[in-house]
């Protein structure tokens, strides 16, 4: 019995071009899913190499402020503006260094004989003897020694933490000469702004945390350092001591930075090169991108951005080639059930009429009824011309 039911032959070519465009969009998911992945990630890393950038100039710009403060005392007390000896002209000069420097936290000024005048923040001025300090004398002695010798260059000591609040704080040992022979030392201080202000507007934002690094081991500023955020874990105190350890730090992103997977540097227009490392933690991943800074302490300071990238994968492959996967799976068998049913229907339809050609009117007609209608129809019609054409053959009663 013939089947009712039935497609156009218009119906079915729409199908066919349906059917076209699902591969053709299947391909295009696994294409951009593909480059879109490499693209969002390259975005990423440069995003974050221009934070990292951002971050080298606001921790420059506050260290390079001590160092203009201790140049231009050294500038004036070489040329003879500013004597040493003068307690009154000196203590207004260094009263008005701590008013015109926020950060700057305070001044020391020893001379040969280790006595000092050291100045707080708050303007208060100390004249002390500081030749019962074994260590501090040992340092003056050490900084005049290398004067003599010809190096008046600053030496900067190793970064500490201090508070309350807790932030890192800087120090410099300056010679001040007159006519190329020692006639003091000049001690600077000066303290971290909280990093959460470090980076522009257009540069911050969610998952994307700003740190600066001592030596590779230990933590200098750190969003959870900022005004009390560890106040419990750190217990600022008032007497300067060693910053945060990398390792016990409360940021797991930190702790295995250097047993991460190192990335290609990112040059972003700037001689001084960017490296990344690749952190995976159970249940995200993310990147770090660090630059170098050298001449602010005895080892080198290094300013970092970590980024989250989102959830690590799970080992599955991604959502981008499953779908365009099923697309394509999908696409594929409908093209082979319709071109079957295109194609056993239209064989049968040319056997059969060949065989008419020889002459042969007893085959059987169609077994397997189309589901296209033209079709179906042209095998009624043919039926009917084969019945036609066996009541005309002579010799065929009537």
């Amino acid at each position: 019995m013939r089947r009712r039911f039935g497609l156009s032959l218009f119906s079915l070519l729409l199908l066919v071009l349906v059917g076209l465009a699902l591969i053709s969009t299947a391909s295009l998911v696994a294409v951009n899913g593909g480059s879109g992945a490499t693209a969002e990630r390259a975005r990423t890393l440069d995003r974050a190499a221009v934070a990292t950038h951002a971050l080298d100039n606001w921790l420059r710009h506050q260290l390079q402020a001590m160092a203009y403060v201790t140049d231009g005392v050294r500038t004036l007390v070489d040329v003879g503006v500013l004597d040493p000896t003068d307690t009154e002209a000196l203590d207004a000069h260094a009263r008005s260094l701590l008013a015109s420097t926020p950060r700057l936290e305070g001044l020391a000024l020893v001379t040969p004989d280790h006595r000092a005048r050291r100045y707080e923040r708050d303007g208060t001025v100390h004249a002390e003897d500081w030749s019962d300090r074994a260590v501090v004398a040992q340092t003056v002695d050490a900084v005049l020694a290398r004067a003599r010798a010809g190096d008046a260059a600053p030496e900067w000591g190793r970064p500490v933490w201090r508070g309350p609040p807790g932030h890192a704080a800087f120090h410099v040992r300056v010679p001040l000469t007159r006519a190329g022979a020692p006639v003091a030392v000049l001690f600077a201080m000066m303290r971290l702004d909280p990093i959460a202000t470090a980076l522009p507007t257009l540069l911050s934002g969610t998952g994307l945390t700003p740190y600066v690094l001592f030596d590779r081991t230990h933590v200098l500023a750190h969003p959870l350092l900022d005004a009390d955020a560890s106040a419990d874990a750190l217990e600022a105190i008032d007497l300067p001591r060693e910053p945060p350890s990398l390792e016990a730090f409360a940021d797991p992103h930190l702790a295995g930075l250097w047993a991460a997977a190192p990335i290609p540097s990112r040059d972003v227009n700037d001689p001084d090169p960017v490296w990344g490392q690749d952190i995976r933690l159970a249940d995200e991943e993310g990147i770090h991108t660090l630059r170098q800074i050298e001449g602010f302490a005895p080892e080198p300071l290094l300013v970092g951005i970590h980024i989250e990238l989102g959830g690590a994968d799970a080992g599955g492959p991604p959502a981008w080639i499953v779908v365009g996967g099923l697309l394509v799976a999908v696409s594929a068998g409908g093209a082979v059930l319709l071109a079957r049913g295109i194609a056993r229907p239209l064989r049968r339809l040319a056997a059969r009429a060949d065989a008419v050609a020889e002459g042969d009117l007893g085959g059987d007609g169609p077994t397997g009824p189309s589901f296209i209608r033209e079709i179906r129809n042209s095998e009624t019609a043919f039926d009917r011309m084969i019945d036609r054409l066996r009541e005309q053959r002579p010799g065929r009663g009537s």
